[in-house]
């Protein structure tokens, strides 16, 4: 009954191991971890998660977006390979990227940008 145990065991910790390599091997996964600079202080970076203020639909969210894995035109266009255009439904001048929505619209830094950024002065005021 032991050795059934062990061999049961050993197939698992196989299965699983197999599992998380086809995972890690995938081109997008912990895009934003690998980005983030050493001199930054991985403990701290995370410390707003493990307080678990947030939804689980907004921490989601705000996962995929550091994945760079929101389903933006851009990713319509180059990854599912679409006949959509690729340019930002905003702006219409530029890819459609999780980083052009965050920092680089032109339509959001009218007003969204302008409005976050002076909330967050508010907070540190």
């Amino acid at each position: 009954m032991k050795s059934q145990r062990k061999i049961e065991e050993k197939f698992k910790r196989e299965i699983e191991s197999e599992c998380v390599a086809r995972w890690t091997g995938k081109r997008m996964y912990e895009q934003f971890v690998r980005e983030m600079p050493e001199s930054v202080d991985r403990e701290r970076t995370w410390e707003w998660m493990k307080k678990g203020d947030l939804k689980v639909e907004i921490e989601a969210l705000i996962f995929a977006a550091q994945e760079q894995a929101l389903r933006t035109n851009a990713v319509k266009f180059n990854i599912e390979i679409t006949k959509n255009s690729p340019l930002c439904r905003l702006c219409d001048e530029k890819s459609e990227s999780v980083t052009h929505l965050v920092c680089g619209c032109k339509v959001l830094l009218q007003k969204k940008y302008k409005r976050r950024n002076d909330n967050i002065a508010r907070i540190v005021h």
